[in-house]
């Protein structure tokens, strides 16, 4: 047995004799090879979630140089490769790309089942935004705070992905004709990507 494999020898013994039956010296000749037919365990780690909209996105031979995937044998060496290529599929919101690997040792043995890894990352969603009319108040009148929390509660945000945050901001009060004077309000959006949108609502106060 060599480093965990059975190693076998066999050797021949050669003698040459001429037509007249002398008889030269003999050699010898050794033949080696390993016998092996246990299958190399294979295994496969989770690869962390990628996020959102990621700069780079791992490859087969990166999974395998930095140890994602790795092979055992009673033989010391094993070679490990992917299955295939990449499958990339959709998962709700996300990109899904699996890679499916098997180990093979030096007699040719294959793992006895393959083992895949999943790199998840999702692509930026679209926010879509519905502003409230441009809201038109009196200045004298008592309701007015309420109404304009009202107004403020009428702006919507969808995100088919995630959940989504809205906060909005008030500009400067501009002065109109007379008493009256416009102020612009600014409502945004985020989720979970950390994208963000907004949009303006002209807030009209006569």
């Amino acid at each position: 047995v060599m480093n965990g494999c059975k190693l076998f020898v066999k050797t021949y013994l050669f003698t040459g004799i001429d037509a007249c039956g002398n008889q030269g010296d003999s050699t010898s000749v050794s033949i080696q090879f390993t016998y092996d037919t246990t299958k190399p365990v294979i295994n496969c780690l989770p690869y962390p979630d990628l996020g959102c909209d990621p700069e780079f996105i791992p490859d087969a031979q990166f999974l395998i140089d930095n140890g994602f995937v790795t092979a055992t044998d009673n033989c010391p060496i094993v070679t490990i490769g992917l299955v295939g290529n990449p499958v990339t599929t959709v998962e709700g919101c996300d990109t899904v790309r699996t890679f499916t690997f098997k180990a093979i040792d030096e007699c040719g043995n294959n793992s006895a089942t393959n083992c895949s890894i999943k790199v998840r990352w999702r692509v930026q969603t679209q926010i879509d935004l519905t502003c409230p009319d441009d809201l038109v108040l009196d200045c004298i009148d008592p309701t007015n705070p309420s109404q304009i929390e009202t107004w403020l509660g009428q702006f919507t945000a969808e995100d088919n992905c995630s959940s989504v945050t809205t906060t909005f901001s008030f500009g400067p009060q501009v002065p109109g004709c007379g008493d009256t004077y416009t102020q612009l309000v600014t409502f945004f959006a985020s989720d979970t990507c950390i994208k963000s949108r907004g949009i303006t609502s002209l807030c009209g106060y006569i």
